[in-house]
Formats: C-alpha cells, sequence, structure tokens
C-alpha cells in the first residue's frame, strides 16, 4: 500500500482504537446538560492518558527486555508533553467548559506538530 509507516502508527491506529470510545461518547452528549458533557470530556481524557501511558510502559518493556536501542526520544517526548496538559487539565477541573474540549481537539495537531518540529529542527532521531 506504500502507506508510510509515520501515518500508520500516529494518524491509523490511534483511530481505528479510539472510534469506539468516541462514538459511546457521542450518545450520551446527546441530551446537552453539562454534567453529561463533562463525564464525556472525563472518560475522553482519562482514556487517552491510560492509552499512551500503557503504550508507553509496554514500548520501555520490550525496549529493554530485548535490549533493543533506544530510537524513541521524539515520540516519547511528544506523547508525555500531551497526556501531560491533559493529566493537569483532568486533575485540576470538576467540570470541563467547552474551551476545555477544543483544547483536547487541537493536542492531536500539536502533537504531530510538536513530532515533526522534534525531528526536523532539532534533528532528534
Amino acid at each position: 500500500m506504500s502507506v508510510p509507516s509515520f501515518s500508520i502508527s500516529f494518524v491509523i491506529v490511534p483511530l481505528a482504537m479510539n472510534a469506539r470510545i468516541l462514538i459511546e461518547a457521542i450518545f450520551p452528549v446527546s441530551k446537552k446538560t453539562e454534567k453529561t458533557a463533562s463525564l464525556t470530556f472525563s472518560e475522553i481524557y482519562s482514556s487517552v492518558v491510560m492509552n499512551n501511558i500503557s503504550g508507553l510502559t509496554t514500548l520501555l518493556a520490550v525496549v529493554y527486555a530485548k535490549d533493543l536501542p533506544w530510537d524513541y526520544s521524539a515520540e516519547v517526548l511528544t506523547i508525555l508533553v500531551v497526556c501531560a496538559i491533559v493529566g493537569i487539565l483532568g486533575v485540576s477541573r470538576t467540570e470541563y467548559p467547552f474551551w476545555t474540549c477544543l483544547l483536547a481537539f487541537f493536542l492531536y495537531p500539536f502533537s504531530l506538530g510538536l513530532y515533526c518540529f522534534v525531528v526536523l529542527v532539532l534533528h532528534w532521531n
């Protein structure tokens, strides 16, 4: 198919893995109350953090167990920055206004841009 591995690992796989959560989150929000919206955002934020942390843990375990060379600094930095932003947002709020939803949606293109910046400008491998 000649799809770059970057596109598969950072675009296609995350969308495929989280599509079910997104679809399940849309239906409760259709009630349009602040409480259901806040609960939906909370569920999405927690699943994002848990998916990323479990993925990082698996990667670190495989690299350590197989004694592989470490070539993932840019990816790990990007994931940690996004997890830190979402984690701080999740810990500091009990109700999520609409701007937090916009922030969460813009973190995905931000993370792709951060990764490209770190690789292309800072020359991290």
